[in-house]
């Protein structure tokens, strides 16, 4: 007997859960509209914001150090640990600079007077080249014997 009712249960428990399903649809009972604020009546609060001072831990774990510590210095990376000085050219008065970025891409071709990431190329010399940032801070691309 058994063996009967089991089809018969899954059944009624189907067509039960169809009818759950599609009453919504059915009795056009979706979710109840939203009446804009009449003139003068006092709009709702929004919840208060956490301040920038909530997020110091945040701010002082780097998402993409190693360790999610600050450099040891605690200083920016500056320019001269993203690009190094592949060489220089030194023809008559014109001076050019071949500087590649560390973490790999294409090399770049500098003058005297262009700017890479902001910084702008003051002075290239024999054996280096220097930078100066936008807020006027200085910085160094030196030659460097290749890696062995």
């Amino acid at each position: 007997m058994s063996g009967e009712r089991a089809p018969r249960l899954l059944a009624v428990a189907t067509a039960a859960m169809a009818v759950l399903a599609l009453l919504p649809w059915v009795t056009g009972g979706a979710a109840p509209a939203v009446r804009p604020p009449a003139a003068g009546e006092a709009l709702p609060r929004l919840a208060a914001l956490p301040t920038y001072a909530d997020f110091a831990e945040i701010t002082a774990r780097p998402l993409f150090a190693p360790t999610r510590r600050p450099d040891a210095a605690g200083v920016p990376i500056g320019i001269e640990a993203r690009y190094r000085l592949l060489g220089i050219v030194i023809a008559g008065a014109a001076r050019h600079a071949l500087v590649a970025p560390v973490a790999g891409g294409a090399a770049l071709e500098l003058a005297e007077g262009g700017d890479v990431e902001g910084w702008t190329v003051r002075k290239i010399e024999g054996d280096r080249v220097v930078l100066v940032s936008p807020a006027g801070a200085t910085a160094s691309l030196r030659v460097q014997a290749p890696a062995r």
